[in-house]
């Protein structure tokens, strides 16, 4: 009975993201549909990135199409979102050398490793679709999608906390793990001090805490080939 229920809930659930795009309401692609399944049964995260891939690439346009397939051609679109890490941080002359750091710090493992797909570094400021576009909102996205957050706290700003709070909502409202962010701290910034950059409820998770921005740049590589499985 509870299965049953479950798989009811489900089909409310997907329901409501037919109602929400009108472009999908008319839709009798049986394959997309059984797709939208598998991907709520599965995991509600890729649910959400799957819904947006849907509409923003129209895929609804597709009369007919095999789930299996389309389950193989979004997963790949996964792998390589996958590989995107997102920097979070307070973007100023100041905390340049922080992202410095963080980008060589990427560039020296797509540089050592023999990788199908290269991980990019992706920060918002500089981060460009052609056109213009809501900051707020494009930054939730990609957070929603990226592999990985890199969160500089060196100045405790609060974006960044925002930002970083907001990624762990999505792993508790998917039911994972708190496992997909990287906590940094340079400790040689003028003005930087850990106990009052780093508040009591981040302070439960593992800091990179930095002695300077090589320090910072070793320590962020090993985190992130750890990360990705690569030593």
């Amino acid at each position: 009975m509870a299965a049953v229920n479950k798989f009811k809930e489900t089909l409310g659930g997907i329901n409501t993201i037919y109602q929400d795009h009108a472009l999908l309401q008319t839709e009798k692609n049986v394959g997309l549909l059984t797709t939208f399944v598998y991907y709520a049964l599965s995991d509600k995260r890729k649910l959400k990135s799957f819904t947006t891939w849907v509409v923003k690439n129209h895929i609804y346009a597709i009369e007919q199409s095999d789930a299996e397939e389309l389950i193989k051609v979004y997963d790949k679109v996964l792998e390589s979102r996958h590989r995107t890490v997102f920097v979070s941080m307070q973007f100023c002359e100041e905390t340049n050398p922080n992202y410095e750091a963080i980008k060589h710090s990427v560039a020296d493992i797509n540089s050592e490793h023999d990788l199908d797909l290269t991980i990019e570094e992706i920060r918002i400021d500089k981060f460009t679709k052609g056109h213009s576009y809501k900051i707020d909102e494009e930054i939730l996205s990609l957070i929603d999608d990226c592999g990985l957050l890199v969160a500089d706290t060196s100045l405790g700003n609060k974006n960044v906390y925002h930002e970083i709070g907001y990624l762990m909502g999505l792993n508790k409202g998917g039911g994972g793990e708190q496992n997909n962010f990287i906590l940094v701290h340079n400790g040689e910034m003028v003005e930087s001090n850990f106990d009052k950059d780093v508040g009591f409820n981040l302070k439960a998770y593992q800091v990179l805490t930095a002695k300077g921005t090589d320090d910072l740049r070793t320590q962020l590589k090993m985190q992130i080939e750890t990360y990705y499985g690569l030593k």
